[in-house]
């Protein structure tokens, strides 16, 4: 009889397991590929995909209710992510935009809440597994859809185009987020699988293309730290061969760095073209402002501390483009946002919000520095991931807007990774 009604429990969570993570793969789709570009004056009204985006993540906040009450298993992680979702909803009480707030916070509650039950639900290594499996391939065929989109429909890079070489993903997306989806996916793909790994490997040289094609500065910066970064800490679950490789990799990237000044000083063509090729052809003022984000922002320093109510609980989640383009001190282009998560969100939602990201970006540094207890709770092949994916994270903090700003599949990856530091499986580094 015992038996018979843990089977019954067993199927009832892996039926709720399934439907939640049927929604979370919905939440990626509808916040992470193109449907359509709408002019910034339509941009607050209501139409069919902003419809279907609050039913989704509504219905995903009510299931990561009820799966949360089924399972109170709530680890630092947990509260941390809640804590910031809580933060984002007190930022509509000084906001001018209280109509467009909540409907952001539906968005980031519903992908927040849905994502812990996940991880929370899950029993097994497998069940991360497919919910890691999940993303990369919605992911990837994300990529493709738009990759084939921006081709079948140059005009939409061009009305995008400011200057320097014609970047995959402007006018469909963006072409950061393109390379950063890209990189995400390439250190993603590394499932233990070898039935399929000259598939993988055609994925991996098309994320690389992309990842090119995109002239996403950060996200190829972001992309070599990541491969270093994992590639350490895979030789260091062998503790016998540690020591050497990681030695190796300093030295090589010295040694790579002392190349790069040297053959720079010496005008070497073949280095100073790769060079410009990195940086667009863009103007050595250009670079130097950081593609306008140092123009950006003293902007968004100034209305952060424009008011002390602002400065606690923010101007309002998820749109710091209204902000940081209104008033008298606007940049010279439209701003889209901070291009900084930690301005972001103290635009966004102040001293709160900050506190909240603060307290779950430093949990989600036990990746690094508790690596070996991260492999025994959970295993070596998804602690691994871990670590390739909180490097991209870290690195697109400095210069990009990762959280604040709107929800999107970086998001829930990220809130993922960090909900799967509460779980312990004391798997002994099974993969």
């Amino acid at each position: 009889m015992l038996n018979e009604n843990m089977q019954n429990i067993n199927a009832r969570q892996d039926r709720i397991f399934k439907i939640a993570l049927i929604f979370w793969i919905a939440i990626i789709v509808f916040t992470g590929t193109y449907f359509r570009i709408r002019q910034e004056e339509a941009s607050m009204q209501m139409d069919w995909l902003v419809l279907v985006r609050l039913f989704v993540c509504a219905f995903s906040m009510a299931l990561g209710f009820f799966m949360f009450f089924k399972n109170k298993k709530f680890g630092f992680g947990a509260y941390s992510i809640l804590f910031y979702v809580c933060a984002a909803l007190l930022s509509v009480l000084f906001s001018q935009y209280k109509t467009l707030v909540v409907g952001y916070w539906i968005l980031l509650s519903g992908a927040a809440f849905l994502t812990v039950a996940l991880v929370q639900y899950s029993r097994t290594v497998e069940d991360l597994n497919i919910i890691e499996k999940s993303w990369f391939i919605v992911i990837v065929l994300i990529l493709i859809k738009d990759t084939a989109t921006s081709y079948l429909f140059p005009q939409l890079q061009m009305d995008y185009h400011v200057g320097g070489p014609s970047r995959l993903g402007m006018g469909v997306t963006h072409a950061n987020v393109f390379g950063a989806y890209a990189s995400l996916s390439f250190w993603m793909s590394f499932f233990v699988d070898n039935k399929k790994r000259v598939l993988m490997w055609i994925i991996r040289f098309a994320c690389i293309a992309i990842l090119v094609l995109s002239w996403s500065r950060s996200s190829m910066i972001s992309f070599i730290l990541a491969g270093f970064i994992r590639l350490w800490y895979a030789n260091s679950i062998k503790s016998e061969r540690a020591l050497n490789v990681k030695y190796a990799l300093f030295s090589g990237a010295a040694v790579a760095l002392f190349f790069i000044i040297l053959a720079v000083s010496f005008n070497l063509g073949g280095v100073v073209n790769t060079l410009d090729l990195f940086n667009r052809g863009q103007s050595l003022e250009t670079i130097e402002s950081m593609t306008g984000r140092t123009v950006i922002w003293p902007v968004v320093i100034r209305k952060i501390f424009v008011s002390f109510a602002n400065f606690i609980f923010g101007s309002g989640y998820g749109v710091s483009r209204l902000i940081i383009n209104e008033g008298y001190d606007i940049p010279a282009f439209y701003a889209f946002n901070a291009h900084n998560t930690f301005l972001e969100i103290l635009l966004s939602a102040g001293l709160m919000g900050l506190l909240a990201y603060a307290s779950f970006f430093i949990y989600s540094l036990r990746y690094f520095v508790k690596f070996k207890s991260v492999v025994q709770n959970v295993s070596a092949d998804v602690a691994l991931r871990g670590v390739s994916i909180i490097s991209i994270f870290t690195i697109h903090s400095l210069t990009e807007s990762v959280f604040g700003s709107k929800i999107g599949p970086f998001n829930l990856l990220i809130f993922f990774y960090i909900a799967v530091l509460d779980k312990k499986f004391l798997t002994e580094n099974v993969k």
